[in-house]
């Protein structure tokens, strides 16, 4: 991951020194200082929304795994954990949005993951230590949250489930590198289209023939090392293609096999 972050930190700098970039719309420090009160219940069954965690298990053992999480709700700007907290507990989204980030000293941030229900929030490495990014809910969000000692007599009891957290974290680490090398070697438009199609296969709407991706241009900008006025100048000209359209906190893509053969995924 430090090599990722140092790469983005790098190829953001440049691209700051290219283009003026307008004052933005800093959404993670609008929320970060709001300390609200998170409502705790256990979970009563699993997640209509199967997690990674239950692949291939029946559905006897997924109720025995989350028997011993504590489901929580959380508020839109709710942080989940913070860049150099104590790790204790690892926790999966089944609803809503989550957005992982690192912050320079220079207060610029770089979105690590747009974590969709499913999946589980942030890096899955279970060595003790400290969290490296901080994790906030950019929609109302629940989450299953495991103690690292549950988590880990889990891994014990059940091998299944550690092959699924094996394949988790082989995930992760191709999804951060291939974005070092989309961002390291692709103009902006390239890496930006691939963003666009991961979205909306991961989250995208389908309404109507196109798909809405619930996505702001500076989160666009953030999860693609670029600036807002980089990710609007863009979207703008793929507008005026009939591509996409922009819509307030909504991105809709109009012709995705249009968008996957523009940066190579189909010809």
């Amino acid at each position: 991951m430090c090599v990722f972050l140092a790469v983005l930190q790098r190829h953001e700098t440049t691209a700051s020194d290219k283009f003026a970039s307008p004052a933005s719309l800093d959404f993670a420090r609008t929320f970060s200082s709001r300390r609200l009160t998170v409502a705790e219940t256990k979970p009563t069954s699993p997640s209509a929304i199967t997690p990674e965690l239950f692949d291939g298990l029946p559905d006897s053992v997924s109720r025995s795994i989350s028997a011993a999480a504590v489901q929580r709700s959380m508020p839109v700007g709710r942080e989940i954990f913070r860049d150099g907290e104590p790790k204790n507990s690892i926790s999966v989204l089944l609803e809503g949005q989550v957005k992982v980030s690192w912050v320079d000293a220079n207060g610029n941030e770089v979105i690590l993951w747009l974590t969709s229900p499913g999946q589980f929030i942030g890096s899955l490495n279970l060595a003790p230590g400290t969290h490296s990014s901080t994790a906030v809910a950019l929609q109302p969000c629940k989450v299953w949250t495991w103690s690292l000692a549950a988590f880990e007599a889990i891994l014990d009891r059940f091998p299944q489930v550690t092959r699924n957290v094996e394949q988790i974290i082989a995930r992760q680490t191709a999804d951060l590198s291939n974005r070092i090398c989309e961002i390291s070697t692709m103009p902006l438009w390239h890496h930006l289209a691939r963003t666009l199609v991961r979205l909306t296969e991961q989250t995208g709407r389908r309404v109507n023939g196109h798909f809405e991706i619930d996505i702001t241009q500076e989160i666009l900008g953030q999860m693609t090392s670029t600036t807002l006025y980089n990710v609007n100048h863009q979207l703008s000209w793929w507008e005026r293609q009939g591509l996409v359209d922009r819509r307030r906190c909504v991105v809709v893509v109009n012709d995705i096999v249009a968008l996957k053969k523009l940066c190579g995924i189909i010809r």
